[in-house]
């Protein structure tokens, strides 16, 4: 008979599943990534025990190389997990100069399941299992949803009737509330890249890029996968001249195709749609038609239907969750994203979207983030952008940009450091490609002095938009903060040349010009200025080099306990 054993720790209020390897506070469960529980098994089964930091890194990573900080990350989040406060580990010490040691007293308990004869089986460690507890859980599921409809009503009341209640010139003051969602297990978010198509015999007309951008209009607006804009989709050359790998591996499914105008005006077009995780065609035929939009429907439909085959249950179902917008509404928030993206005026585009589709949840979304762009704490724009990003997750909660935005707010407009970094933690849980996530969790990172982390977060998000010029010049600030000068330069040159008037660029090599130009009372003048009034990049401070000669200095430090990074 063959059993299997599955162990349980339990330790304080806490119970870790090594087997299904979930972390649990009494009856709920503590989401965590498979690395960082996998950590927390490594200390717990070695408890009393020094874990060095070698032997760790070698375990985990193979040898390959990594920054500690790295490490450190995982830990930090255990212990947020786990409710340590700082300077009372009550379960993960740190040993210093070796590694982490597990100091709570741990009991185990050992669950036999029979395998062979399930139906002799007495316990089980799986609810799943376990009929009488599935009910439970079943009946536990229709309380909360008919909880989560009435809160949802109530949210929609409250919303609805405070919406931008305000005067000609300013907005009403509210509570920065922040939404976390449902912590989920897996990200359902799936990628489509639609790569321009390739022309053959069209007598000079040119179709590959409006091709193209009619397939990503028509299947973006069915709302059910992350359909990549065309603007991130960068030439051969380009891609090239700038070291970027292809394109190709950061989608979940690619759709190419090769177009061809026939006699009597008919076209045809090759397509072939690519499942890039399992490297096969998931889908390849020719089509014909005289009417090219009934023939972009048809790719469009069939597009869709292809990818929602291969997926899990759980990935379809998800799928199938999201509301569809329509054409119109969904081409002015692309146009919306486009401007946004090079941060020129965007605000109509969305504002167009949301005419067209008052329900258009990620539209809302995209306005609060270009409201908070020009906004401060308490600033008229910083409350509108507040009521957009409501609106937008009372729409739909499950939005990884939203949450991106909020963490965005939390940074700039509020310094609630941990809030902002749990947001941004959310929106990655969401969607693990999301760019903007990747973005300001970089800016986050740079702001703590964890720069080293933040190149790497910069790098992720440009890894799915290659030639953003913002994210370029971003990654360029940063080797600035690091005081590599040259390589800072040459990333803020490299974002003009994509886009001629970029802002930020602009500021950072201005910023590396004067940065010896430095009268300390005059510093203390503008930042005093700042601190008191309103200042976007005021918490940038923490980490500019620029400041390094009055960091010590009591003033300073004033300062940053205004903005939440004092000692």
């Amino acid at each position: 008979m063959d059993a299997k054993v599955n162990k349980i720790y339990k330790f304080g209020e806490f119970r870790l599943d090594v087997a299904d390897k979930t972390l649990w506070r009494e009856k709920s469960r503590i989401p965590l990534t498979l690395k960082a529980i996998e950590l927390l098994i490594l200390f717990v089964e070695n408890q009393g025990r020094t874990v060095t930091k070698t032997e760790i890194l070698e375990k985990f990573w193979n040898n390959t190389y990594v920054e500690e900080n790295i490490l450190a990350v995982l830990v930090s989040s255990l212990r947020k997990a786990l409710s340590e406060k700082k300077d009372n580990s009550r379960f993960i010490e740190t040993v210093p100069r070796r590694g982490y040691r597990f100091i709570h007293e741990v009991e185990e308990i050992e669950i036999d399941e029979i395998i062979e004869n399930p139906k002799n089986a007495g316990i089980t460690s799986n609810p799943r299992n376990n009929p009488d507890i599935q009910k439970h859980i079943r009946l536990q599921t229709i309380i909360l949803a008919a909880l989560g409809i009435f809160a949802v009503g109530v949210i929609s009341v409250w919303c609805y009737s405070n919406w931008f209640r305000s005067s000609a010139n300013q907005p009403q003051t509210l509570t920065f509330k922040a939404n976390y969602g449902t912590p989920s297990t897996f990200s359902a978010v799936k990628t489509l890249l639609i790569l321009p198509v390739k022309q053959v015999n069209t007598n000079g007309r040119a179709f590959d890029t409006e091709f193209a951008q009619n397939l990503i209009l028509r299947i973006g607006s069915r709302g059910k996968f992350n359909v990549r804009p065309l603007y991130t989709v960068i030439s051969e050359s380009t891609r090239f001249a700038l070291g970027k790998k292809n394109l190709t591996e950061k989608a979940d499914f690619v759709l190419e195709g090769k177009v061809e105008l026939l006699e009597g005006n008919k076209f045809r077009v090759s397509v072939n749609l690519l499942d890039v995780k399992n490297d096969s065609i998931i889908w390849s035929d020719d089509l014909s038609e005289t009417d090219v939009v009934k023939l972009q429907e048809s790719i469009s439909e069939q597009t869709v239907n292809q990818i929602l085959r291969v997926l899990t249950p759980e990935e379809r179902a998800q799928a199938e969750k999201h509301r569809p917008t329509t054409i119109p509404a969904y081409a002015a928030y692309l146009k919306g994203l486009e401007k946004l993206r090079n941060r020129t005026d965007c605000i109509a585009f969305f504002l167009e979207a949301i005419e067209l589709d008052p329900n258009f949840a990620p539209a809302y979304t995209m306005l609060a983030e270009a409201r908070a762009f020009g906004g401060w704490k308490n600033s008229p724009q910083a409350i509108e952008a507040k009521n957009y990003l409501e609106k937008s997750l009372t729409l739909d909660d499950s939005q990884a940009d939203a949450f991106a935005v909020q963490g965005f707010m939390q940074i700039f407009h509020q310094f609630d450091w941990e809030g902002a970094e749990k947001s941004l933690r959310r929106a990655l849980e969401l969607d693990p490609r999301n760019v903007n996530a990747h973005h300001w969790l970089a800016c986050w990172l740079t702001i703590h002095r964890r720069l080293d982390e933040a190149k790497v977060e910069m790098e992720k998000a440009l890894e799915f938009d290659p030639v953003s010029p913002t994210l370029i010049a971003d990654l360029g600030q940063i080797y600035y903060f690091a005081n590599d000068y040259e390589k800072a330069t040459e990333l803020a040159n490299q974002a003009i040349l994509i886009e001629p008037n970029q802002y930020f660029a602009k500021g950072y090599l201005q910023r590396i010009k004067e940065k010896n130009k430095f009268d300390r009372e005059s510093v203390f003048q503008d930042l005093e200025r700042r601190a008191n009034g309103v200042n976007f990049g005021l918490a940038y401070i923490n980490v500019d080099p620029f400041y390094d000669p009055i960091r010590e200095d009591p003033r300073f430090q004033a300062i940053l306990r205004k903005i939440n990074l004092g000692d």
